[in-house]
């Protein structure tokens, strides 16, 4: 999916695959040694960039005649706007998390400017020696010297501003490395990623972020099923989990407005990739749920301190062309270290609503039956000492949840894409 775009993120480039944090191949003289020692996956090379943390590079081995070994072809690549290249992961992660001996924050600046000329408000704020993306306010422009300054000439977007644009690709289940093109007829086309990548929905490309390293494995930390009639952790990682007011009822969990699920904190793990993905699917009772306006379904947020995750289901009344129609939206927020977002976005209400929340460092993301909406939160997620709530919300104004809930599954690392993408 290419576009052009005049702010691209790319050092003399004006055309750019949008993806959320791998942006498309440099034109770059290559250095004849970029590919000595790559780390290898799937067939692949990867390597640091030898001076820029931005950017690193992936290295191609191309079969010529027998006896003669591969030829190698280096492409340099650039992370996304606040993100570096963590090669101990092969994966682009927010600047403030990677530790790269080139960083200008090692040697003592204070800030210093991003690299495209075309992002004249976009800079790097250095913070406990840490690299840590900002942009100016509108109306200013960032000089290298005096941080901040006044600029009527600085009309760029703030890298932060840009948003991934409408995807014409779509996963296919159980086959991560295949995807389906939208056709200008009409039909979907099955196509498949080029070597060494998977298709990532949240990017809508074949990207390198959905690639899974050698031998990791990624587990929920909670998971809830209900199916033998008691509410417990089934993960195999032994959380306590304790009702309120909550009955098992055919195989789910029955909520009547004053009930509450909570989950102790989550424990270190060697698998906490600094995410946070809440999935479930919920059930409303007809004959009693539909009567309540904002219900919470999740929330970090109940003993006293401030949440910073919340889930919310609202209805409201729009007005039709004959009567009044209820239109359902899914309210989601969370809030990092350094920003608070909230995405609301219209769903469509059907009788069991799978649910889907993703926080990475860097968006938050909503999934619900079908439904997709993102948008920026940048920065580690603000913890609490909660632990997690389900169908209850300490908050005036909100309803407790009334109906059905079921298949709860928290993770703090990035499953499969067919783990957490619901086709409909």
């Amino acid at each position: 999916m290419t576009r052009c775009v005049t702010s691209s993120v790319i050092l003399g480039c004006l055309c750019a695959v949008v993806l959320l944090h791998v942006t498309n191949a440099q034109v770059q003289l290559k250095e004849p040694n970029v590919c000595d020692n790559a780390t290898i996956k799937n067939t692949v090379g990867y390597n640091p960039h030898p001076r820029d943390c931005t950017m690193f590079v992936q290295c191609f081995y191309v079969t010529r005649g027998k006896g003669q070994p591969p030829k190698v072809e280096p492409v340099y690549r650039s992370c996304e706007y606040g993100m570096l290249w963590d090669h101990s992961k092969l994966r682009c992660l927010p600047s403030y998390r990677v530790d790269c001996s080139n960083d200008l924050c090692k040697k003592g600046a204070p800030f210093y400017k991003h690299k495209d000329p075309n992002r004249c408000g976009a800079y790097y704020e250095c913070v406990d020696g840490k690299p840590h993306a900002r942009c100016c306010p509108k109306g200013q422009g960032f000089h290298p010297r005096r941080g901040c300054i006044d600029s009527a000439s600085c009309t760029d977007m703030c890298p932060f501003e840009d948003r991934v644009p409408g995807c014409k690709q779509r996963p296919i289940s159980g086959a991560p490395t295949k995807y389906q093109q939208y056709t200008d007829n009409g039909k979907w086309v099955t196509e498949r990623c080029p070597s060494g990548r998977m298709f990532s929905a949240a990017d809508c490309d074949c990207s390198i972020t959905g690639l899974v390293k050698v031998g990791r494995v990624c587990k929920p930390d909670v998971k809830m099923t209900f199916d033998d009639g008691t509410i417990r952790d089934v993960s195999g990682n032994n959380y306590d989990v304790r009702g309120e007011n909550v009955i098992t009822h055919a195989g789910a969990a029955y909520f009547r407005g004053d009930s509450k699920l909570l989950v102790q904190p989550l424990r270190p793990s060697e698998h906490d990739e600094g995410n946070l993905i809440i999935k479930f699917k919920i059930r409303e009772d007809a004959r009693r749920g539909y009567r309540k306006p904002m219900q919470a379904l999740f929330t970090n947020g109940h003993c006293g301190e401030e949440a910073t995750v919340l889930i919310l289901k609202v209805k409201g009344q729009m007005k039709g062309q004959a009567k009044k129609q209820t239109q359902h939206f899914m309210n989601m927020g969370a809030t990092s270290v350094r920003m608070n977002t909230t995405i609301n976005f219209a769903i469509i209400n059907k009788p069991w609503t799978d649910v889907i929340y993703v926080f990475d460092g860097v968006k938050i993301e909503g999934r619900v039956c079908g439904a997709v909406k993102r948008d920026w939160c940048v920065g580690d997620l603000k913890q609490t000492s909660c632990g997690f709530q389900f169908g209850y919300a300490d908050v005036m104004g909100f309803s407790g949840f009334i109906g059905l809930m079921d298949e709860i599954e928290i993770y703090r690392c990035k499953p499969l894409d067919t783990v957490i993408n619901v086709n409909y």
